[in-house]
This record gives structure tokens, C-alpha cells and sequence, in this order.
């Protein structure tokens, strides 16, 4: 993921397109996922955001020391075995939080289904729904929002920036205030979330040595 700034402003977002990321097999084998960003290094990540396409049920890898967010991003739904108990979650359903260490199991509640991943190793960050109209002041050092649907984007004193489907909008230094629209009709995600916000405090280099 490339950043370019601007002249006199903060440097632009950037626009990773899910359907151009390649697919990668699951540590364990269940599922196929791509990587629509890992900061700073895709060995070395503080953040990892990805979408998972489980077709078919088995427990999640394993991350130790890795706080893990997950989102239902479209088909039927799962139900995770967390050390808490059983959760189910569907498209709309709030993301859940867990630890990576924990490797829940993963039943599908129906057919195949999309998740959306938010890993975070030593850093703090967020995964949250994204509504329409509603603006988001991030208190992170970087932000980015993911679309389901097409989608545009509002921050201050900057055109918006017109999001295609399945799509991530990253911004290296957060904006004061993010705020979703919908180029098309409004009304028809009104039900389901079409987007989410993604905040992140990378760990600083002082707190690395």
C-alpha cells in the first residue's frame, strides 16, 4: 500500500481494491484470505487487515500476542467457540473482539461467508460500524474505512473520494472527522452495515527498543 502526499496537506488516503489482492491459504488450512493491508511490513505488521472467505467450518488460526477484531461482512453467518462461550454473528451484527491466542472454533450457520479481520500486535486500534450521514472523529494517529458497498467518503478540506465496492480507504495521519455517503440510495443500507471504520495507534519506536 503506497501513500502520496500533497503538496501542503496531509498525505492522501489510499485505495486498496479487495478483487486485486491475491488470495492466501489459511495458516491451518481452512480458508482463504486476502491481505488488504499490514503496517509497517507485511512480516513484520503492527496492524493486519484482511478479508476471510470460509467455505466451510474449522476453528481459526492461531496469533499469540495478536488482539483480534472480526466483522460478518456478507453470507449467513458463523457461530465462534471463544473461551467466553458461543457467539453468533451475522451481516450487521457488531464485531467481536477476541484474543488471537484463543483459535476459536468456527461453525458456518448456513453457506459460505465473508469476514472482515482486524489484527493488532503491541498496538491499539478499532473496528466499528460505519453509518451513513454520521460522522466519525477517529482519536487514532491513522484511520482507514472499508465498503461493502460503493460508497464516498467526506473529511475536511478535501474533495470526497469515491470508494468502489469491496474496497479499503486508508489515511497514514487520521483526519479531525470521516463521514460516509452514498453516491446511489441511502435507503438500501439501511438494514445491514456497508462499511467499517478501522482506527490505529502503531507502537512507538521508543516503546519497540
Amino acid at each position: 500500500m503506497n501513500f502520496t502526499p500533497t503538496a501542503g496537506s496531509r498525505p492522501a488516503p489510499a485505495i486498496t481494491r479487495w478483487a486485486e489482492r491475491p488470495e492466501q491459504p489459511w495458516r491451518n488450512g481452512g480458508g482463504v484470505t486476502r491481505e488488504l493491508m499490514a503496517w509497517p511490513s507485511g512480516e513484520h505488521w503492527q496492524l493486519r487487515l484482511s478479508v476471510a472467505d470460509i467455505s466451510r467450518s474449522g476453528p481459526f488460526s492461531a496469533f499469540a500476542g495478536v488482539t483480534r477484531w472480526f466483522a460478518v461482512i456478507s453470507g449467513q453467518g458463523v457461530a465462534l467457540n471463544l473461551p467466553s462461550g458461543a457467539l453468533s454473528l451475522q451481516p450487521g451484527d457488531p464485531p467481536c473482539v477476541f484474543d488471537g491466542a484463543a483459535a476459536p472454533g468456527c461453525e458456518l450457520l448456513g453457506g459460505a461467508t465473508q469476514g472482515l479481520n482486524l489484527m493488532l500486535r503491541h498496538a491499539t486500534g478499532e473496528l466499528r460500524p460505519a453509518l451513513l450521514g454520521e460522522a466519525w472523529q477517529p482519536w487514532q494517529a491513522q484511520c482507514g474505512v472499508f465498503c461493502r458497498e460503493a460508497l464516498q467518503v467526506e473529511c475536511p478540506d478535501a474533495p470526497p473520494v469515491h470508494l468502489p465496492a469491496m474496497a479499503l480507504c486508508w489515511w497514514p495521519e487520521a483526519p479531525a472527522w470521516l463521514r460516509l455517503s452514498s453516491p446511489i440510495d441511502a435507503t438500501a443500507f439501511a438494514t445491514l452495515a456497508a462499511a467499517w471504520w478501522i482506527g490505529f495507534n502503531p507502537l512507538s519506536e521508543a516503546a519497540q527498543s
